[in-house]
């Protein structure tokens, strides 16, 4: 998201190729409770999850994976990292129970836990002090 908003913006940025995830999806599909590929936003498509499974969720913005430039704007760019979409990720969800197993599958790729499923409805984010952040918009429209 931070690269095609420099771009909108008439500024040069590296926007990386997509990354492929067929090997982490496929091994994940044994062991996942549920799986989605991110582009439209973390926090809009973890809130499809959340919808199709009656469960809500926290994410630990502290704990996404940002490239170096997010970091540098604080928590801008950690709310960027959560609802800006282009990730290309696959986002997934695992039992607590079968924790271990995950750690022992050989994905092709680093693994990041970023939240928390709970109980009840939608997304919600938390900073490092574990204070609720207000969500802006939750990802990408393709209607607007």
């Amino acid at each position: 998201a931070w690269g095609v908003r420099q771009r909108r913006a008439g500024r040069r940025a590296r926007l990386p190729l997509p990354p492929v995830r067929f090997r982490a999806g496929t091994v994940l599909a044994s062991l996942a409770s549920a799986m989605i590929d991110v582009s439209d936003g973390l926090v809009q498509d973890l809130g499809h999850v959340c919808r199709a499974s009656g469960v809500g969720a926290v994410i630990d913005l502290d704990r996404l994976p940002v490239v170096r430039p997010c970091a540098a704007l604080g928590r801008r760019g950690w709310l960027l990292a959560a609802t800006g979409g282009e990730d290309y990720e696959l986002l997934f969800t695992v039992p607590a129970s079968r924790a271990g197993q995950l750690a022992r599958l050989r994905l092709g790729c680093a693994c990041t836990r970023i939240g928390t499923i709970v109980r009840g409805r939608g997304v919600s984010l938390r900073d490092g002090a574990g204070h609720v952040v207000p969500t802006p918009a939750p990802g990408f429209d393709h209607f607007t």
